[in-house]
Parts: structure tokens; C-alpha cells; sequence
């Protein structure tokens, strides 16, 4: 999702409930490096929906959030360690009620962070691991 004001960047990807009026702005990220800047960023993103081309076709928008999903390595959990209350002030929803509302089982809770690990066999697809 191309965005052009204030922040002239893309969102990797937007996830709409139109019932619930909620747009979620979707970063995955294979490493956190630079966590202030990229918690700041996604910030700016968000803050820049409305000047994407297909913001007016969405409706009704009450709420918009973060979702920020990470590769699980342990470089990215040392990372998250050190500055886990960071991360838990920008990101503070459990990523259970992140992974439920996901899957429909739940309302979106708020800005979340989602572990990710793929697998090694060809073809396969990214999966939630439990990380907190």
C-alpha cells in the first residue's frame, strides 16, 4: 500500500474487518535493527493511510492499528529481550489475542506483534511461534 502524506512509503500489507470498521497496517520484518526508527516509521504510516489511493473505497474507518510481524531468530529475540518494554509500549496487545482475532475468532486488540518462523521444506509457509 503505496502512502504519500506525511510519510512517503509503502505498508507491507493492510488487513480490513469492514464490520468492525478496523484497518490493521502490516509490517513484517526479518530483523529488528533499528527498532526506535522502525516503531517510529510504522507510526508515520499509519498516520499517512489516509493518503493511499483506496483509502476513500474502505467506508467507515473508527479504528486503524499496527501489526508488526518478526522472523524468530535469536538475534531478533535478544533484541526483543533488551528492549522488550519498547517493544511492549508500541506493540502492547498479547499476541495470542493478536493471532485469534487473525484467524476470526476475536475483535483486533490493538497494536500487536506477531512471531514468525519458516519452515526449511520447500514451498512451505511462514507460521505463529509462541514468543512473548
Amino acid at each position: 500500500m503505496a502512502v504519500r502524506r506525511p510519510s512517503d512509503s509503502w505498508i507491507d500489507v493492510g488487513l480490513h474487518d469492514a464490520r468492525a470498521g478496523v484497518l490493521v497496517a502490516t509490517e513484517v520484518q526479518s530483523d529488528l535493527r533499528r527498532l526506535e526508527q522502525l516503531i517510529r516509521w510504522a507510526e508515520e504510516k499509519v498516520a499517512s493511510l489516509p493518503s493511499w489511493e483506496g483509502w476513500t473505497h474502505l467506508g467507515p474507518v473508527t479504528e486503524v492499528s499496527r501489526l508488526l510481524v518478526v522472523r524468530d531468530t535469536r538475534t531478533n529475540r535478544a533484541i526483543a529481550r533488551e528492549f522488550r518494554r519498547t517493544l511492549a509500549a508500541a506493540y502492547p496487545a498479547h499476541q495470542d489475542d493478536g493471532l485469534a482475532a487473525l484467524t476470526g475468532g476475536a475483535p483486533w486488540p490493538g497494536p500487536a506483534l506477531l512471531w514468525t518462523s519458516e519452515d526449511s521444506a520447500p514451498g512451505s509457509s511462514l507460521r505463529i511461534v509462541a514468543r512473548r
